[in-house]
């Protein structure tokens, strides 16, 4: 990959010192009525908890937490990540106690797409900073009709039942231009500036959890009820006769 070529940081806030925190979201494992349950939560900044008293981002693994995941941490991306789409991921990290971390290729936080991300990557109780670069698979980029827009850090491969905080701070994810994506116009799934007929049959192809390539998320919920289903096929259906 050509790290010369122009690529694009996505993600929102990465410094964690503004007050969106869109892009990232945990899981710390707890007990609820006696099982072991990893619900999904928003994460949020704490002062201090970042590089040089910086804010940062804590999840905290659980003693009672399976030997395979103490916790999860997700960046959740503004945009879908297609076949193709070069990328360069960094961020600063730091454990209490040395850790193996493995990561996931998801749609939504929890919605799994693929085992493999980014591998392997190892924490320490200090600051290292880490780097990654690699091109979007086809396995990685969508599965069943899920698209990827999310890395999906299972923290503490094998730890040794005992509490562990994890800190992150810097996270940045750089696309090339080419995958960034353009103003999203309601109804237009496959993003070439124009809602038509393509679309409907894309987005009843996505619907049916067909393979689909240039799909465009957040162009599809035109009922804006957060499903993407048969109500947003008549949506555009509409659209496009309106136009007509």
């Amino acid at each position: 990959m050509n790290l010369e070529e122009p690529m694009v940081d996505i993600v929102k806030n990465g410094d964690v010192e503004g007050e969106d925190m869109s892009c990232f979201f945990k899981s710390e494992g707890r007990m609820v009525d006696g099982e072991f349950t990893f619900p999904i939560e928003p994460a949020t900044y704490t002062e201090g908890a970042g590089m040089n008293d910086s804010r940062g981002i804590i999840v905290t693994t659980s003693e009672d937490a399976p030997a395979e995941c103490g916790a999860l941490f997700y960046i959740r991306l503004p945009q879908t990540l297609s076949e193709g789409t070069k990328y360069r991921i960094s961020f600063d990290i730091m454990s209490d106690n040395e850790a193996l971390t493995y990561t996931n290729a998801h749609g939504e936080p929890g919605e799994y797409v693929y085992y493999n991300a980014l591998d392997f990557l190892h924490s320490y109780p200090y600051w290292t900073h880490f780097e990654r670069k690699g091109i979007i698979s086809a396995e990685q980029a969508q599965n069943n009709g899920i698209l990827m827009r999310t890395f999906a850090f299972l923290l503490d491969q094998n730890h040794e039942n005992e509490v562990n905080h994890f800190y992150f701070d810097n996270i940045k994810f750089e696309i090339d231009e080419a995958h960034v994506a353009k103003e999203v116009i309601m109804g237009d799934v496959n993003g070439d500036g124009n809602v038509s007929i393509q679309d409907v049959v894309l987005l009843v192809d996505y619907t049916l959890n067909k393979p689909v390539s240039g799909f465009v998320l957040e162009a599809a919920d035109v009922t804006g009820d957060g499903q993407i289903n048969v109500s947003d096929v008549v949506g555009i259906v509409n659209i496009v006769l309106k136009k007509n």
